[in-house]
């Protein structure tokens, strides 16, 4: 196994490139109409670049050598449909590619998906029990999505067959939670991809607390073994522990006297006053400093959750729609057709946008302070 690393390289299109692949697009199945599907929004093919940011005269390519003793190179960022002839002339353009051969061409797939409305939080299709999906399948992209989802399908087939409880993570407990809720719950109208951005408990969610948050659930799933449980409960106590040492210990910091919570607190590296001289009590500080950093964000957070969950129980179920300012035709027969109960069933609809919520939450509001007038009048 070697230490070093081999380089990669960054080369870019320009203008010689784009009027290629300008005048090409008629020749392009995701321009002709063969592909009639919406593509992943964040890894685009070249041409898709192209057209929707005509203002670039250049996008980056990345050049990664496939491997040590192998010659040839894949570059990123230029993804194509394009046909092989144009793929030539397009590769030639670029400025030190003039000579370049290509080993494989890019080509375009079309993959159906099962709208994942229709799928139970297990992963279970509702309409066929016992077949459990997983993967791109259920609309989403990325490796990770994928792996996670096999994860939560796999365990749920297994109880099945052995007649045990379902397996479902919460949004509050994992990113495979929300992942899974999102998808279940919203559908999806392009692949879908996990951002830390989805989670609203995203900052109780970091990974270094992972192993408090899930082992447990790892182990009754029977993912884990025993010894692997009694170390992570080892460690939660060892983590108790420190932090109380932690909030007992004066140090003297300028002119300043304070506890070493408040140390973690205010320096940017508290490292240096942390027991880290191997890999067991690193860890323990890197979690402390996460845990003791973030608290009084993540208190923040909740309070706000808690709020806008108060806010999202607002009922709604007697609400005449035409009444409703703001909404569109398609979010007003949305609406129609579901009937939610509450703002938070409302939010959940597929096509149901933010604004329509607040729209929703407007009504109700101008509703209730009407009736307060008419009473007090």
């Amino acid at each position: 196994m070697r230490d070093e690393q081999l380089l990669c390289y960054i080369a870019k299109t320009n203008r010689q490139v784009h009027e290629v692949i300008i005048k090409n697009l008629d020749r392009s199945p995701l321009y002709q109409g063969h592909i009639k599907g919406i593509g992943p929004r964040y890894c685009p093919s070249i041409e898709d670049k192209v057209v929707r940011f005509s203002d670039k005269e250049s996008h980056i390519l990345f050049v990664e050598p496939e491997g040590w003793e192998d010659e040839l190179c894949y570059i990123n960022g230029l993804s194509s449909s394009l046909p092989a002839d144009v793929q030539d002339e397009m590769i030639h353009s670029i400025e030190g590619f003039e000579d370049a051969e290509v080993a494989w061409y890019g080509y375009a797939v079309e993959y159906d998906y099962v709208n994942p409305i229709q799928l139970k939080p297990t992963l279970e299709l509702m309409a066929v029990d016992g077949v459990f999906l997983a993967g791109q399948i259920n609309g989403t992209s990325g490796y990770e999505e994928a792996a996670a989802q096999g994860l939560v399908a796999g365990v749920n087939a297994g109880n099945y067959v052995l007649g045990r409880k379902p397996f479902v993570l919460a949004r509050n407990e994992s990113y495979i939670g929300v992942l899974i809720d999102d998808l279940v719950t919203r559908g999806v109208d392009e692949p879908y991809r996990l951002f830390t951005s989805r989670a609203e408990y995203r900052l109780d969610l970091s990974q270094y607390s992972a192993r408090l948050r899930l082992t447990e659930r790892a182990f009754e799933q029977g993912l884990i073994n025993r010894n692997r449980l009694e170390w992570v409960e080892q460690l939660g106590r060892n983590l108790e522990k420190y932090r109380r040492e932690l909030e007992s210990r004066r140090m003297r910091v300028g002119e300043e006297d304070m506890t070493g919570i408040e140390y973690i607190r205010r320096n940017s590296n508290p490292y240096n006053m942390l027991p880290i001289d191997d890999a067991y009590r690193q860890l323990l500080s890197i979690i402390t400093v996460e845990d003791i950093r973030y608290e009084n964000y993540r208190k923040r957070m909740r309070r706000e959750i808690d709020e806008a969950r108060r806010l999202m129980m607002i009922r709604i179920d007697d609400i005449d729609y035409d009444e409703v300012d703001g909404l569109s035709t398609e979010s007003r027969q949305r609406l129609k057709r579901v009937r939610p109960a509450n703002l938070d069933q409302a939010s959940r609809i597929p096509g149901i946008r933010p604004s329509d919520i607040i729209s929703l939450m407007i009504y109700r509001r101008k509703k209730r302070d009407d009736v307060k007038e008419s009473r007090a009048g």
